[in-house]
């Protein structure tokens, strides 16, 4: 897995580590979202108490912050990323993903963003090229 990061992204985690004490692996800037993958184990922490470290970067970085806890192992990962998955299933470079219809929407997001961005996610640390949500 080999990510580069601009500058603006690099301020970004550092700032980010400043303020939690974790070292986040990636960070991708959406429109009016920032979003931070850090190590699973670490996520609690990144979070601070009731919120405390969102609230405060979401603050500092006038944006959303959404974390996620990131797993070496890609079906352990979709778990992580798809919580209401009923099943997953991995093809190749590809992965379908099946969710109830009353949870699929939460999943997806407005306007498709949830989804975009766990695309983002699994393309830059697993190089999958395709992710449905049925």
């Amino acid at each position: 897995m080999k990510i580069t990061l601009d500058q603006d992204a690099l301020e970004k985690i550092s700032l980010f580590q400043n303020v939690t004490g974790v070292s986040p692996i990636d960070c991708i800037d959406e429109e009016d979202v920032l979003n931070f993958v850090v190590p699973l184990e670490d996520i609690g922490k990144a979070i601070g108490k009731n919120g405390y470290n969102i609230k405060n970067l979401k603050t500092l970085l006038k944006k959303n912050i959404y974390i996620f806890g990131f797993v070496d192992d890609l079906q352990k990962f979709l778990k992580v990323l798809f919580p209401e998955a009923k099943s997953i299933d991995i093809d190749g470079k590809k992965v379908s993903v099946s969710i109830d219809n009353d949870k699929k929407a939460l999943a997806i997001g407005a306007n498709g963003k949830n989804i975009k961005i766990k695309r983002k996610i699994l393309k830059r640390f697993f190089d999958i090229d395709e992710l449905k949500v049925r």
